[in-house]
């Protein structure tokens, strides 16, 4: 089987030992060609060509940013996406079955290539772009922008979310008031609120070994699930993350939360441009969002 394994060097896991440690795994009965990203959105081109080329499997070895890109390259093709958990939080692989540990992983993906262990599935789209497992506005993203902002996640993986949520908390003017306004397909209602998280899959994110959950029955297939949280004062948030942290079922039961299942499509707008993000990666400020759902969309390989 033809292979291309895409390393993000600045990745969070990604060490040299556990490169080569992977690409030895890789390399035992496969034909396995090796690159480097070495700006944003290289994954894109790298697997667009892949594709093109005809390499049956484009490998990515790196935290969900990358793994994104190249799942923006790859879909609509048939050459199947192989996540790694190379990031600080992987969700995405994990969200697959994928074990934590990067090498642990490795074995998993090449016995699910020789299993011949994989599936197609769908993919939510914001403005043209798509994501793989949850997009995120107004709070949510500004978080994610402060974490990428500077250093923070390089010294303190997982945590530098943590600290981010806080700052972000505390320099809110406004907690009370909603600044997005969100229109669901189907529904007359529009919702205010002060983010919006648009689900392709549960859960929204890890925490350490703990998994956020938000819309538990959310999955590939599913259609999206969208939570609106109206603001984000402490008593609405504490509540939230105390269901997330749970089993999920009752963070739509929340005050101030409106949560719908099996989405086609929704619109985000803002007073000013708000900040989104997808996947965990920052895209910026926008006017208006524009989110649906593609089906059909991407093969993954899948634990066998």
């Amino acid at each position: 089987m033809k292979l291309l394994l895409v390393v993000n060097p600045t990745a969070s896991s990604v060490t040299a030992r556990r490169r080569v440690a992977v690409e030895d795994i890789l390399a035992a009965g496969h034909e396995l060609s090796v690159v480097v990203t070495e700006r944003r959105d290289h994954a894109t081109e790298l697997a667009r060509r892949a594709a093109r080329e005809g390499v049956d499997v484009v490998v990515v070895l790196g935290g969900d940013g990358t793994i994104n890109e190249a799942a923006n390259g790859l879909a609509g093709s048939s050459t199947a996406l192989g996540a790694l958990p190379g990031g600080s939080t992987s969700v995405f692989a994990r969200t697959l079955g994928f074990t934590n540990d990067l090498v642990v992983a490795a074995k998993q993906l090449t016995a699910a290539l020789d299993a011949g262990s994989r599936r197609r599935v769908e993919m939510g789209t914001a403005n043209g772009r798509r994501y793989l497992f949850n997009l995120g506005a107004g709070f949510d993203a500004e978080v994610v922008g402060h974490v990428e902002g500077g250093s923070l996640k390089s010294r303190l993986g997982q945590a530098a979310f943590v600290y981010s949520a806080l700052v972000t908390w505390l320099s809110q003017e406004d907690r009370t008031k909603p600044h997005l306004s969100v229109k669901i397909a189907g529904e007359e209602t529009t919702y205010g609120g002060s983010f919006v998280l648009c689900l392709n899959t549960n859960p929204y994110t890890y925490l350490g070994r703990r998994p956020l959950n938000v819309a538990p029955g959310t999955g590939f297939g599913t259609g999206l699930a969208v939570a609106v949280i109206r603001d984000v004062r402490l008593a609405t948030l504490s509540k939230v993350m105390r269901c997330a942290f749970g089993d999920g079922h009752d963070v739509g039961r929340q005050p101030g939360v409106t949560l719908r299942t099996e989405v086609e499509s929704v619109t985000i707008t803002g007073e000013d441009p708000f900040p989104h993000q997808a996947d965990g990666e920052y895209l910026g400020r926008v006017n208006t969002l524009e989110v649906g759902y593609e089906s059909d969309c991407l093969d993954v390989v899948t634990p066998s």
